[in-house]
């Protein structure tokens, strides 16, 4: 993993175990290469795992809170939980598995 991405990884093992810790670094590096202020201009997927819009409403904070590090790691874990890991679009096209 990428330096961006590595500094990350305390965080990330405070959501995830085990394997999924590399599993979300991975998907981390291919959906905004570690900056949390990465932002898709034409889903407004944000963060640092690229969470829709639609998903901080749905949990109940503000498309705003999507750049925050712990409120994005937190909704991906119930998305993982939820709708396994092809809710990210590397994931489903074979890479992180």
């Amino acid at each position: 993993m990428g330096a961006d991405v590595e500094v990350w990884r305390p965080l990330v093992a405070v959501y995830f175990t085990g394997r999924d810790i590399d599993r979300v670094l991975c998907l981390m590096q291919q959906e905004s290469g570690g900056n949390p202020n990465a932002r898709n201009p034409r889903s407004g997927a944000a963060g640092l795992m690229q969470v829709l819009p639609s998903w901080a409403e749905v949990f109940g904070y503000d498309v705003a809170d999507l750049f925050d590090p712990s409120v994005n790691l937190w909704i991906s874990v119930q998305l993982a939980d939820r709708h396994g890991w092809s809710s990210w679009s590397p994931y489903q096209r074979g890479a992180c598995r």
